[in-house]
Formats: C-alpha cells, structure tokens, sequence
C-alpha cells in the first residue's frame, strides 16, 4: 500500500500541479501541522503519501488566524495517462440523456480514476500573520520544523468518487446518471447526480461518491534562513542565522528522487 499512496501522490502532483490528500477524505484543516515519511535522495522530506498529524495551530497551540473560505471552483476529473480506459453505454431510454453505465478499466497497478464536483477551499487568509504568530509560539511545537510542514489551505469536494487499482486487471463499474462522469466530457458534473457503483475489482482503495472529501492540500515550510556563501571545494559556508521564514511548497517543485524511506 505504501508503494502505491507514493504513486497516486506523485502523479496527481504532476498531472494537476497539487499535493494530494491520502487516502482522500482523510480529515485536515488549515493550521494543522503534519509530517510525512517519504524523503528525497538528500534526506529532504517530501510531502507524498500517507501523513501524520502532529498539531494544529489554531485549536492546540491557540494561534489566532483568520481561515477564509472560496466556494464554487467547480469540478475536476481525472484518469491515468495510459492506465486507464473509459466506455459508456447509453441507456436504451432514449429520453434520459446521460444515464447509462460507465465501464472504467485499470490497465496498470496504481493507475487512478477521480471525478469530484463542488469544489471549496479553506486557507489560511493572512499568510504574514502566520509568520509573526510562528515566531513568538515556535518553541512550543514539541516536534522537528524541520520535518514538518503547515497546511495552509485544504481544497474539499462537495461530492467525490475515487478509485486506485491495485493491479493491471481492475476495473470500475457505475449505472446510473454517468455520462459526465467520463474524463473528458462535455458539461458540468452534478452533486446530485443519481447512480451507483455496480461492481469494483482489485481496488487499493475506493471512495464511493461520498460528502465533503478532501482531496488536495495547500503547504507551506517554516525554517530558519540562513546567510553564507559558496567556496570551491567547501560548498556553502554559513556565517550568521538571519530569520525564520515562511516558505511555500509549490507542487512543482518537489523533488521525488528515488529514495522509498
């Protein structure tokens, strides 16, 4: 399982351009402070994968931070670039355009299929602020800064189903109101769209259409920064600690290298 929460992290995060929740739904707000196990070649970590939350800064360590809520960012849909194929079967009733049955084939283990509609995001709305409260509160955080990271803002689908496969042979099966559930199609995606999950195989993990599922993360580092200098053969000599900072973790960015601890 570990194997594939890397895989499924790193392709929404290259495909999409976000850090994904795993496993999605998984409860995080803004102010949590969460670490990860995965790091890069350099030991770095990396936020891929299944997390561990270690605080929350608003609720436990009583920072006062305004949270702002933007609603209506529509609806997202997404499959494997060459890992999964979709088919749809029109009902025989012609006078219900839509319903159907959608078939959606795994062709290769991890590969992901994702529709999710009614997107909002929470975020920390005061990002300076954040910074100087983190500056008089930091020796509170028992944990390492080093080896944490800040939500600062979580995307939530009013409205999600999700499946990874756990194999090259899964498959997907939903009857129902489907048509615009294939990636792809034209038209919006309803919350209230009716249709069920008619069979499922070789599932690493299934969220069947469920409320209110958390699907991607907005994060950010605090670290000390440093002044110093570069000297041939030496690398980089530091001369005086200058400040904390706040530092975003922009998706393209990361650095996966090919360490699995």
């Amino acid at each position: 399982m570990a194997g594939l929460a890397k895989t499924y992290s790193k392709e929404i995060i290259k495909e999409l351009d976000m850090i994904p929740v795993y496993l999605p739904g998984t409860k995080i707000e803004p102010g949590d402070i969460i670490t990860f196990s995965h790091t890069n070649v350099l030991g770095r970590p990396q936020p891929i994968g299944s997390f561990r939350k270690e605080t929350n800064l608003i609720h436990t360590l009583g920072l006062d931070l305004p949270v702002a809520t933007d609603d209506g960012l529509g609806a997202v849909r997404f499959s494997s670039r060459n890992g999964v194929s979709m088919e749809f079967k029109a009902a025989a009733d012609a006078g219900n355009v839509g319903k159907g049955e959608l078939n959606v084939s795994f062709t290769k283990e991890g590969s992901t299929y994702l529709a999710a509609t009614g997107l909002s995001e929470s975020r920390i709305d005061d990002m300076d602020k954040l910074r100087t409260s983190l500056n008089k509160i930091r020796n509170k955080y028992t944990g390492d800064w080093n080896k944490s990271f800040i939500v600062v803002s979580v995307r939530t689908a009013k409205k999600a189903l999700v499946m990874q496969s756990n194999s090259s042979q899964g498959s997907l099966t939903i009857s129902g109101e489907t048509q615009t559930l294939q990636v792809g199609a034209a038209g919006d995606i309803k919350g209230d769209l009716k249709f069920a999950v008619s069979s499922f195989k070789d599932a690493a993990f299934i969220k069947d259409w469920n409320d209110d599922v958390e699907l991607f993360v907005g994060l950010a580092r605090y670290r000390k920064r440093f002044l110093g200098s570069w000297k041939l053969g030496h690398g980089f000599t530091e001369t005086r600690n200058v400040d904390w900072e706040m530092a975003t973790v922009y998706p393209d960015e990361l650095d996966f290298g090919n360490s699995d601890s």
